[in-house]
């Protein structure tokens, strides 16, 4: 069977894991993926969760040969006139360009949609010309995607927010009162057993029932990807 995207040219730019998973997707139903990277250290999967073997043989981590099997690979400058240029000269033989870059920089480097559909007034911009603004494409592809780490993130930072009072006391005490040393007051210094254990239960409630939802979400989400 023909491989539905056999022909099709896609420059990949991305980084890490999201993008180039994405190409890889792109790569597994033919097409042909050129993988550009900047010289010296490159994409920063390459040293992640490198193996000693890895390192002794000069291999890419096995986490980025996996993400990028079946695509070509080259290094460019995009920092240096000559690296830009033969980009755009790329630009022009290929079907999709997809980038990772933090917003502004393609444009920093005049290589933003408005400069390279000057080169080709056919190439489309995936989210506006299909029908999303800047804002709505937040709205449905980024904040959903990045989702579990502003979960992972906000619980992490909670944790010790609510309950850490043991650091700060060790380093000459705080002037603050926090819930955990609060905690510690009643217990051990008013003796007010009944108020301490309930703002105990509280805090544990506050901590596990957000822990339970996230849990639960996950659950259905791989319900759902199943």
């Amino acid at each position: 069977m023909t491989a539905p995207l056999r022909g099709l040219r896609v420059l990949d730019l991305t980084r890490l894991l999201p993008g180039p998973l994405a190409t890889l997707r792109l790569a597994e139903l033919g097409a042909d993926v050129l993988k550009i990277e900047e010289p010296g250290a490159g994409d920063g999967a390459r040293a992640m969760l490198q193996s000693a073997a890895d390192r002794s043989a000069g291999r890419p981590s096995a986490f980025y040969r996996l993400v990028n099997r079946g695509k070509r690979e080259t290094r460019l400058d995009l920092k240096s006139e000559t690296g830009r240029t033969v980009l755009r000269a790329l630009v022009r033989e290929s079907h999709v360009l997809v980038e990772s870059f933090r917003p502004g920089v393609m444009a920093r480097l005049g290589l933003d949609y408005a400069s390279l559909a000057k080169m080709d007034p056919a190439l489309l911009e995936a989210a506006e010309d299909l029908g999303a603004s800047r804002t709505r494409a937040f709205w449905l592809v980024t904040f959903p995607l990045s989702l579990p780490g502003i979960a992972a993130g906000t619980l992490l930072c909670f944790i010790p927010i609510v309950g850490e009072f043991v650091i700060p006391d060790l380093l000459a005490g705080s002037n603050s009162l926090m819930i955990g040393q609060t905690l510690w007051l009643e217990f051990f210094t008013n003796k007010d057993w009944p108020v301490a254990s309930a703002a105990a239960v509280a805090l544990l409630l506050l901590l596990v029932v957000p822990l339970a939802l996230y849990d639960r979400l996950q659950r259905r989400r791989l319900d759902q990807a199943r």
